[in-house]
């Protein structure tokens, strides 16, 4: 009786492509998915951005990578997207503990924004001297001085 955990984790699936390669002389043939995706966090806080100013040491995310079977190209539908990705823990080949992508299940597209793209927080300050500098003031702001 074999032990197999699995586990439900969300992650973001960058690129899929499959590949159909015929078996050569001293090699057989090779039909799969190849998959890469980052682990995010059911909200996204295991994406966020990572501060290491040693140059030593490591920054950022390594992605994962993995083959699966050729009809799993199908569950993949658009990337970058947000899935649901069904892990299961498994044994390497050095003998350590693996979890291995099995199964997946499509939630939303993802779309990667640049700096101040699509909030209004980060727009550029007016220059010194114009008019957007001297804002009418509000209500609220009037009446605290006793104007109307």
């Amino acid at each position: 009786m074999g032990l197999e955990l699995n586990n439900t984790m969300r992650i973001l699936v960058t690129y899929a492509k499959t590949y159909d390669m015929p078996a050569e002389p001293g090699r057989d043939a090779m039909r799969g998915c190849t998959v890469h995706y980052f682990f995010l966090g059911q909200d996204g806080s295991e994406f966020q951005p990572f501060h290491e100013w040693d140059t030593a040491l490591a920054v950022g995310y390594q992605r994962g990578k993995v083959s699966l079977d050729y009809p799993f190209r199908a569950k993949i539908p658009v990337a970058p997207g947000i899935y649901d990705g069904e892990f299961a823990m498994t044994v390497g080949g050095d003998g350590k503990p693996v979890a291995r992508l099995v199964d997946l299940k499509f939630v939303e597209p993802f779309r990667f924004l640049m700096p101040g793209e699509g909030t209004t927080e980060t727009q550029p300050a007016p220059e010194a001297g114009t008019a957007a500098e001297a804002a009418p003031e509000t209500a609220a702001a009037k009446a605290a001085k006793g104007g109307k």
